[in-house]
């Protein structure tokens, strides 16, 4: 059995997918929805990156971590490294709202590694209420996007995120 696309996958399906994963190998498309799954681990992390890295025909990602506690700096740099393999990624579609545990660095890694995805052409990042964000973070996200020659629509959200300036804001949306 070979799965074009998964319209959710929660964490029994996770669990499920490592016995399965050579039927994963011809996705184009995923959507991983990790919101209300408290019991994923650094484990599940470390193996979900693991699946990503080797989905080569991926295009398009929506990964949705909003409310996560356990998301931390590492778990999530894992996740992103992971996107490095796959040259076919047009759509990315990140939900870190609420994701407290999350620092500028990782934004900052986030966005260095989104710009070298070149077939990038669509991207969305909510986070909302990531009380880590802030102007810098702001300024490398320009720096990215101006380095994505493909890119066509950017969808941003930074609600509640105290540490970005209406400046950085601004000055982000005159340069796009």
């Amino acid at each position: 059995l070979k799965f074009k696309s998964f319209d959710l996958i929660t964490y029994l399906a996770l669990f499920n997918m490592r016995e399965n994963i050579d039927s994963l190998l011809n996705l184009k498309t995923i959507h991983l929805d990790f919101s209300e799954c408290p019991q994923l681990d650094e484990e599940d992390f470390e193996y979900l990156a693991k699946i990503l890295s080797g989905l080569t025909n991926l295009e398009k990602i929506f990964l949705n971590v909003s409310h996560h506690s356990a998301l931390n700096d590492d778990l999530f740099k894992l996740l992103i490294k992971s996107l490095k393999n796959l040259s076919s990624l047009t759509e990315i579609s990140l939900n870190l709202t609420d994701c407290q545990s999350l620092t500028e660095e990782v934004f900052t890694y986030l966005f260095d590694t989104l710009s070298q995805i070149p077939e990038l052409s669509h991207l969305s990042i909510n986070a909302s209420n990531c009380k880590n964000v802030s102007d810098s973070a702001i300024k490398m996200l320009n720096n990215c996007l101006m380095l994505l020659p493909e890119i066509v629509k950017v969808e941003l959200h930074f609600e509640n995120c105290i540490e970005i300036s209406d400046k950085a804001i601004t000055d982000l949306m005159h340069e796009i």
